[in-house]
């Protein structure tokens, strides 16, 4: 990957020393040194969109214009403390309306972070800004499944926190795993369209195959066993093939037990 060389350029406080091997995800770093001193690895991305101007040097010296304030009310009324003091009280109090969904859920802000000042040091130092557009600086989880701590937080926009929310729908195809959303979009396929298919008990293969305006019904794909031979078949389709009957009959004989299709009784496998 060709990359635009950034040797001794100025970003911010930041001045690019030399560029790093690229990570896993192939993303481009430099090391760099703010004009305090400290030393670290900058993704070439931060540095050229913005994103990323000092060590987080500059973001507490701007805090300290309130520093007085910030002192005398413990941080008190600030942007900051406010999210700090919502994240303890959706993991620590029982009567928060979001409880359920993460401290009685097991998700629990570290020990560290009990400590305000712990926690808006590293918010400056990873990223947060005060004057960022709403919704452009936000607290995301990496892991959903894990709680808040430094190594598993990140401070991105609504629009990649929502990607990693939990109401996404993720399936594995080909070995890889996607969001549902992403990987219909990228076969041509409506996302609603897709998660029905799925719900209807369709492989993701055949869900994202089907010619558009396929009609299909609940319980075509689901498996079933004929009474008789025991055999088993993964969906009704492939029984009614078996068979050489309508799909429609098979789905008779499985809602009325006393009729057969093929000269067999039909049951659904999971019952």
């Amino acid at each position: 990957m060709r990359t635009e060389d950034l040797t001794g350029k100025r970003f911010g406080r930041w001045t690019a020393i030399r560029k790093t091997p690229s990570s896993e995800k192939g993303e481009i770093r430099w090391d760099c040194i703010c004009d305090c001193g400290t030393q670290r690895s900058v993704l070439e991305r931060s540095l050229l969109r913005g994103r990323s101007k000092s060590c987080g040097c500059l973001q507490r010296e701007s805090a300290s214009i309130t520093a007085a304030s910030l002192k005398k009310h413990n941080g008190k009324g600030t942007r900051i403390y406010t999210l700090w003091k919502g994240i303890r009280a959706r993991c620590n109090n029982p009567n928060h309306r979001s409880y359920s969904t993460y401290g009685g859920s097991g998700i629990k802000m570290c020990h560290e972070w009990d400590d305000f000042t712990a926690f808006r040091d590293w918010a400056y130092e990873n990223g947060y800004d005060d004057n960022a557009e709403k919704f452009s600086c936000t607290l995301d989880r990496i892991d959903r499944s894990k709680g808040y701590s430094p190594d598993n937080c990140r401070w991105v926009d609504m629009k990649v926190q929502n990607r990693n929310t939990r109401r996404n729908v993720v399936v594995e195809y080909q070995g890889k795993s996607y969001v549902a959303k992403d990987l219909a979009i990228q076969y041509g396929v409506d996302p609603r369209t897709f998660i029905t298919r799925l719900n209807l008990g369709l492989s993701v293969g055949d869900a994202l195959s089907l010619p558009k305006g396929s009609v299909l019904k609940k319980g075509w794909y689901s498996p079933v066993i004929c009474v008789e031979t025991g055999v088993y078949f993964s969906s009704v389709k492939d029984a009614a093939a078996f068979v050489s009957k309508n799909t429609s009959g098979i789905c008779v004989a499985l809602r009325e037990p006393h009729r057969t299709c093929g000269g067999y009784h039909w049951r659904y496998a999971d019952k």
